[in-house]
Formats: structure tokens, sequence, C-alpha cells
């Protein structure tokens, strides 16, 4: 078909604004000092067998979107762990602790963000929330120019469960007003062929 030549000025327009859009993304990703708190999901674990860990797909993607950028990334992860609920003495916040122990410039860290939810529900509306105000107050302290994102992923297609993650974790983890909430992780996993077979709450490497 041919280009109507009244329609090009506004192409290119949109053009210019897309080419704009993409290099304030590129620009601001370069930039970026990134922790990643998580728990098994970070790690890719997986029951059927494990996959490759989300935070490297992160890595590429970040990689694609800014070539030659200095975007450096930190991660801390522990199986079966929470913002409350523990594993091995372990939670969230302890992973956050160990992290400040390899990160090189604190003051350099951009963003601090935090993935999961599963195991917390088995734990309290109250107790989860409570954790989380902690977390956030600690990780000021330890990353100042940080922002801190939680991201509430975690979904399971056994009922019991699934309906502790829709009455506790998914109204504490988005409940905390210091924090940005990723809401679009949110039951994320509700297509349930994404996750494993055994227990119903690990995703695949789909």
């Amino acid at each position: 078909d041919t280009i109507n030549n009244t329609n090009l000025p506004a192409i290119n327009n949109a053009i210019t604004s897309l080419t704009n859009g993409l290099n304030a993304v590129e620009s601001e990703i370069r930039d970026k000092v990134v922790v990643f708190i998580g728990d098994s999901w970070q790690q890719g674990y997986n029951p059927e067998g494990n996959t490759t860990p989300y935070i490297d797909y992160a890595q590429q993607f970040f990689e694609q979107l800014a070539p030659g950028s200095t975007m450096t990334m930190y991660h801390e992860e522990y199986g079966g762990v929470g913002f409350y609920h523990a594993n091995a003495g372990k939670t969230f916040i302890t992973l956050l602790e160990d992290s400040a122990q390899n990160v090189a410039d604190p003051d350099a860290v951009t963003d601090v963000v935090v993935g999961g939810g599963y195991n917390d529900c088995f734990e309290t509306y109250v107790n989860i929330k409570g954790a989380i105000g902690t977390f956030i107050a600690r990780a000021n302290i330890l990353y100042p120019n940080a922002k801190i994102w939680i991201a509430p992923c975690a979904y399971c297609r056994a009922a019991t469960e699934r309906d502790k993650i829709e009455t506790r974790v998914i109204p504490a983890y988005t409940a905390n007003a210091d924090a940005f909430v990723m809401t679009n992780t949110i039951r994320l996993f509700h297509w349930y062929n994404l996750l494993d077979t055994i227990g119903w709450y690990h995703p695949t490497e789909d």
C-alpha cells in the first residue's frame, strides 16, 4: 500500500517519540545496581527438574534492552523462606543482611527487589505485614538510595494454600506504602500449566 504523504509527519513524530523513549529506558537501566532477594523460585528449584533462575532471564532481558549496559545485579536466595516464614534460621531480612556483605558500594544500589510469597502463606497477615515493615526499614538503612520493590508472584493450585495466599500474602505484600508493588506479578501463575505437577507451586522452565 502507498503511504499517504499527509501521514508522514505523524509517523515521523511517533518514531522520534519511540526512539527517545527507548533511549531514556536504556539510559536508566545502564546505571542500575539491583539487589534481588528471593526463595526457591529465584533459585530455580523445581521438584521435576531445576529451571533457569529467573534472574538469569532478567539479566538477559536488561542486556538486550540496553546493550553495553553497566548494570550490576546482586542476588541472595534460599528455599522455603519469606518475610516472616523462616527456614534454617533464614528469612528475607537475613538474606538482605547477607547481600550487604557482597555489595561493593551500598550507596550505589538503586533498587532492592523481593520476589516470592508462597512460604508466607503459613503465617498470619499481621506477622507478614510487620515483617515487611521491618525489612523495608532495614533496607533503607543498608541501601539508603534504593527503591524497594515487592513482587508477590507466588501462587498454588492446592486450594488451602491458594486461599491463604489470597487472604494473607497478597494483602500483606501490597499493604506497605513505603515500597513499590509489582502488581503485574500478582496471580501470575494462575495458569497452572506453568507450575510443577508435584506440589503445584514451583514454576516450570516455561
